[in-house]
């Protein structure tokens, strides 16, 4: 029967579906077996972060994961919290990232909720004004044409009775209110911080690439307005793949770690840095003119060539090249860019370690 046979594939569809998920629970459990007991002998501590690393590594699904980690383990370091907390971001910061972000989204989205409630609230105190006014205009007719005080008796003690519902629920939205305007604080704290978190890089803790967009935009507008100068210098970590191949990505990580507090220690606080992506970083000056720009650079260049550390024995050096361009006006942020990006090239093309800027452009440029 077409019943029979519905129902017969209805309840394979059902078996394949609870085999699947006792797989799934079943090989959960079996990662989860080796992942705890490992986590103790290594003294790492268990942490959602820290198991979801090593859950990665011991189910094999992630190759990358699992050589970066094999070759940790060989190497006998231990996994302080400084280490995993730099795995966790290598492999999980696009994650985070997005997280962040859908942070952001849901405390924006609390926020305009309680503006609503706040109006719906606002709009039944103000009905209920509304209906004692017209009560009071019907119970002053009846008080002039009352012809003894038991009617006037009467309407005032309606009066007193609608009276103190208008009061009481004038009280109940104030004690709305008071609970709504602390909530509000406190979402105004929780928004500045995903904000925050948004526009920041985790790795190097400086304004990311979606900061920069906003700030390049405010200060282009900005020195079109007030005819001032503003320039931009992009910077890239000479020849950081042999970092990584040579160290190690976690080297890599602490080179860009470096760079990135030799760059906060050279600017101004008017001056804006960000990892623009990579090994490459930013710096926005307002109010600096192409000289000024390259001679920050140039500090910054020196700065990150004088500085050395230590892995295994081995001592690390980098170096930097950088492109340095001033706003031109009625020019839009992008062409700005662009022109730091072609000087950076320029750098790169004439060996590396020093700072090229618009200037240097051919002639046919």
């Amino acid at each position: 029967m077409p019943g029979e046979i519905f129902n017969s594939g209805g309840r394979c569809a059902q078996n394949e579906a609870a085999g699947s998920m006792n797989n799934l629970v079943a090989t959960s459990h079996a990662v989860a077996r080796q992942v705890l007991p490992f986590l103790s002998q290594k003294a790492i501590p268990i942490t959602p972060s820290n198991y979801r690393l090593w859950y990665e590594y011991f189910s094999g699904s992630w190759p990358e994961l699992r050589e970066t980690l094999d070759r940790l383990l060989k190497d006998g370091l231990e996994f302080t919290p400084d280490l995993t907390n730099s795995l966790y971001y290598r492999f999980f910061s696009i994650e985070a990232s997005e997280n962040r972000l859908k942070v952001l989204n849901r405390t924006e989205e609390k926020v305009q909720q309680m503006a609503l409630e706040i109006i719906k609230g606002l709009l039944i105190s103000i009905s209920n004004s509304t209906v004692f006014s017209q009560s009071l205009g019907r119970y002053l007719s009846v008080i002039e044409e009352a012809q003894d005080l038991e009617t006037l008796r009467d309407v005032v003690g309606k009066i007193l009775e609608e009276s103190s519902l208008v009061i009481k629920a004038h009280e109940t939205f104030h004690g709305q209110m008071k609970e709504t305007s602390e909530s509000l604080r406190q979402l105004q704290e929780d928004l500045l911080r995903a904000q925050e978190l948004a526009n920041t890089d985790e790795l190097t803790g400086l304004p990311n690439r979606r900061a920069l967009n906003c700030r390049i935009i405010e200060e282009e507008s900005r020195a079109r307005r007030y005819d001032t100068t503003l320039s931009f210098i992009l910077f890239d970590l000479d020849d950081f793949k042999k970092v990584n191949d040579s160290f190690g990505h976690l080297v890599g990580d602490r080179l860009l770690a470096i760079t990135a507090k030799a760059i906060k220690a050279v600017i101004r606080l008017s001056d804006t840095p960000a990892r623009f992506g990579g090994e490459e970083f930013a710096v926005i000056c307002p109010q600096t003119d192409l000289i000024g720009a390259i001679n920050l650079a140039n500090r910054l260049r020196v700065s990150i060539e004088e500085t050395t550390f230590t892995v295994k024995g081995a001592v690390v050096k980098a170096t930097i090249s950088g492109g340095a361009a001033m706003y031109r006006l009625g020019e839009t942020p992008t062409d700005l860019i662009e022109r730091a990006d072609q000087a950076l090239r320029l750098a790169k093309e004439r060996g590396k370690n020093l700072i090229a800027n618009e200037k240097d452009f051919p002639a046919d440029n």
